[in-house]
């Protein structure tokens, strides 16, 4: 089966249970497939752009969360996530399901306010975005949160595990999400899950704010578009409407063109000859990638404390083999070796 299957809007519309998991299990490989370009920008980053740096970061941190997120809907519900396969890991620039982000393809390419702009603003851009001074994108047919809203309306029906058997939850998320609220056992919980991916991501109607914590992704990618922060607009009035509560005229957001590493766009293994130094990097990289999706594939089976080991694989033994990459010399073409994200049987 392949990556994404187009007609996912129909598997909504459907009564089979079936089809339910095969939704869920497409929400969870959108939730995947961002991961990869956001870490490849953020790998490009040098230390001049800490700016970027410290932006992308978070929102990766924020998206894995959601996939465990979307993974606990879909055992909340009697599925099993399929995540270490091949057809699971997208080949890039990859679409998403259906028509979410129509037209938009992710790439792995090094970070450029082309990237921000084209791509991941489109990725995170609620159905009404608040059109703050500078921030003017045409709307996309449907958008993550329309997706997800469709999906809140399929499981009002569905019956849910109440004891959340099988289920995930990780102390390294509880900043962002208490581990209390990462379980899926009814309705309200999946409608609670659900709603802070969209929050998380999209802000709301009438505010930029992902809750209590900082501004939805969309909104702090935003702020890298428009070189400033996002703050308060304290000439506003108190019962002005909410695209003139904020501006970007906050500190300036620096991006240093310099400072990028030139990594190859859209890179694959075997553009690399075998046996060469970049060759060895780049399968490193995927085998320690690849192994992440293994544990989590155990993790979302039977060993839920396993995702802590996948967590500490990211944070570890993947990194380092990035900073193999970033060492060696460019090829012939001044591009350096890059994270491929291929997966490894």
């Amino acid at each position: 089966m392949p990556f994404i299957r187009p007609e996912v809007g129909n598997l909504l519309e459907s009564e089979s249970p079936a089809d339910l998991h095969e939704a869920l299990q497409q929400a969870i490989a959108l939730e995947h497939a961002t991961i990869p370009p956001y870490l490849f920008a953020l790998y490009s980053l040098g230390e001049s752009n800490e700016p970027a740096h410290d932006r992308l970061r978070d929102i990766v941190r924020e998206e894995m969360l959601h996939m465990l997120l979307v993974c606990n809907l879909l055992k909340a519900v009697g599925g099993t996530p399929r995540i270490a396969t091949p057809q699971f890991v997208p080949t890039y620039p990859a679409p998403l399901p259906g028509t979410i982000a129509d037209g938009v393809r992710l790439p792995l390419a090094p970070y450029s306010m082309e990237l921000v702009d084209e791509v991941f603003m489109e990725l995170e851009k609620p159905e009404a975005p608040l059109r703050f001074p500078t921030v003017e994108l045409a709307l996309r047919p449907l958008t993550i949160g329309g997706f997800y809203a469709n999906l809140k309306r399929r499981l009002l029906a569905s019956a849910f595990d109440p004891n959340g058997v099988g289920q995930v939850s990780s102390g390294r998320f509880a900043a962002l999400l208490p581990v209390e609220h990462q379980r899926i056992v009814d309705y309200a919980s999946a409608e609670r899950a659900i709603d802070f991916i969209v929050t998380q991501g999209e802000g709301t109607r009438s505010s930029p704010l992902s809750g209590p914590g900082p501004y939805a992704h969309y909104y702090r990618l935003a702020e890298l578009s428009n070189g400033r922060a996002l703050v308060i607009n304290e000439a506003a009035a108190p019962d002005a409407p909410p695209k003139h509560r904020y501006h970007y005229a906050g500190e300036l957001l620096a991006f240093d063109a310099a400072g990028i590493i030139p990594f190859r766009t859209n890179p694959r293994a075997d553009q690399y000859a075998g046996g060469s130094p970049a060759r060895m990097a780049v399968d490193d990289c995927n085998r320690s990638y690849s192994s992440i999706l293994k544990l989590l594939q155990r993790t979302f089976e039977a060993e839920p404390a396993l995702v802590n080991a996948a967590i500490g694989v990211m944070n570890t033994g993947f990194a380092m083999t990035i900073e193999a990459l970033k060492a060696l010399p460019p090829e012939a073409d001044n591009t350096r070796p890059a994270p491929c994200f291929e997966f490894m049987p």
